[in-house]
């Protein structure tokens, strides 16, 4: 990949990916503390649920918004994608 499509994202939006990262996993943690019967947890699991769906949606933006100005029509990224995908379907049915 051709270093100067990274430049296009500016520090902010990096900034803004990281947060959003870090509040979705602060998320998923709340369902293990909550797996795990945690007494000191103070949401119930449906705002756990709600909250894990609202940060997945926000990732998703972000991450999307990354792969327009980062990777739009670049065929080795997507090439990269569907090998993925494809290894991890593997794995799914072993």
């Amino acid at each position: 990949m051709n270093d100067l499509r990274l430049s296009k994202i500016s520090d902010l939006e990096l900034v803004v990916c990281v947060e959003e990262l870090s509040e979705l996993i602060k998320a998923i943690q709340k369902l293990q503390r909550y797996r795990l019967e945690d007494d000191l947890l103070r949401d119930d699991i449906e705002y756990i649920q709600e909250n894990i769906k609202e940060e997945i949606s926000d990732v998703k933006i972000v991450l999307d918004n990354l792969i327009d100005n980062v990777f739009k029509n670049d065929l080795e990224y997507y090439t990269y994608v569907v090998k993925k995908m494809m290894y991890t379907d593997d794995l799914k049915n072993k």
